[in-house]
């Protein structure tokens, strides 16, 4: 499934990413976290994540249309360093990013998904 998110210092950034690890454990911003995916890009002209876009959405379409369903929430960027391109301000970039799937949180806060 290629997923997608939306950040970029709130530019419409729709890279298209491909889930590379599930359940994958690692320190994001001082917390240690056991159920973390994380996502690469899939074309070298984009970028999976700026510096900025923790909490932001995860999204995927079904089938391949405007369709977007939660996927879940951005936890940090990942991977290799790349060039932002152009933004509003001097950040940081990467490749690969790391997020929180839709069910941990649906789960801990007693959701439901339609």
């Amino acid at each position: 499934m290629r997923i997608t998110t939306t950040g970029l210092l709130g530019a419409a950034l729709l890279a298209a990413l491909r889930i590379t690890a599930t359940d994958v454990a690692a320190e994001v911003n001082g917390q240690w976290r056991t159920d973390l995916d994380t996502a690469t890009r899939t074309d070298d002209s984009t970028v999976a994540v700026a510096k900025g876009d923790s909490d932001g959405p995860v999204v995927a379409s079904v089938n391949g249309g405007a369709d977007m369903q939660a996927r879940g929430i951005i936890s940090a960027g990942t991977g290799n360093p790349v060039v932002c391109g152009s933004v509003a301000a001097q950040t940081t970039c990467w490749d690969s990013l790391r997020f929180v799937p839709i069910a941990p949180i649906v789960s801990k806060f007693g959701l439901s998904l339609a």
